[in-house]
């Protein structure tokens, strides 16, 4: 019974009549480290299944034979759940490029991480900043950044906080020259005869809280476009 679990050889026990009591000794003298036998094998399956948690671990347990009593310990004792909550938030991320703080932070509350564990894993996980700022240009690749001000609050409501934020916009100069374009070349659209000037009071009127040299740079791309 080289793989047998401690509720398996007390079944087998059971089936041959023994009593609870005789069963009970059988378990705790016969010289097999349970849990030994239970922590292997759930540190084997957080390291091949990384995106789980106390709850998932504990069903995955229970259909495998193991008994309460070595489940309980290996979940009160045996598993370093901040470095667990890390693995499972890294590759969470890797499959998950789209995924933001508060994506994260509900898969792992949801696993039954604990807000220590969460914060501990979403500290240590990856660069936010950078998370934040692909997140920004993927709305802009998708035709969804429409000022700094709208951009501001969907982070903030994404769950990063200020420094994340401002990091964002302000490494966007690509993005926010386009979006003065697009608005300069559909105001062109509209009236080619529109001056510079003239555009660059349309677009601040629009309150993109674009900066002067962003709204000249666009305006003047849209204007070259123009006269070739």
């Amino acid at each position: 019974m080289e793989e047998a679990t401690r509720k398996d050889f007390k079944e087998e026990l059971a089936r041959a009549h023994f009593t609870n009591a005789e069963i009970q000794y059988a378990a705790n003298n016969c010289g097999v480290d349970w849990y030994g036998k239970a922590l292997n094998y759930a540190k084997k399956n957080l390291s091949d299944f990384s995106q789980q948690g106390r709850r998932l671990l504990r069903e995955d347990m229970e259909m495998n034979n193991y008994d309460s009593v070595d489940i309980n310990r290996v979940i009160e004792q045996g598993i370093n759940w901040k470095e667990a909550a890390l693995n499972y938030a890294k590759d969470y991320l890797n499959e998950n490029e789209d995924a933001d703080k508060n994506d994260l932070r509900t898969r792992l509350k949801d696993d039954d991480y604990t807000d220590v564990e969460i914060n501990y894993a979403l500290e240590k996980c990856t660069d936010w900043k950078v998370n934040a700022l692909n997140y920004a240009k993927k709305l802009h690749e998708n035709n969804q950044l429409y000022s700094k001000s709208s951009l501001r609050t969907e982070l903030e409501e994404k769950g990063y906080n200020t420094t994340e934020i401002e990091y964002a916009v302000s490494n966007l100069s690509e993005e926010w020259i386009d979006l003065a374009y697009q608005s300069a070349k559909e105001s062109l659209s509209e009236e080619p005869s529109y001056t510079k000037d003239e555009l660059i009071e349309i677009i601040k009127n629009e309150n993109m809280g674009l900066t002067d040299d962003e709204i000249s740079a666009g305006v003047t791309k849209a204007l070259s476009e123009l006269e070739s």
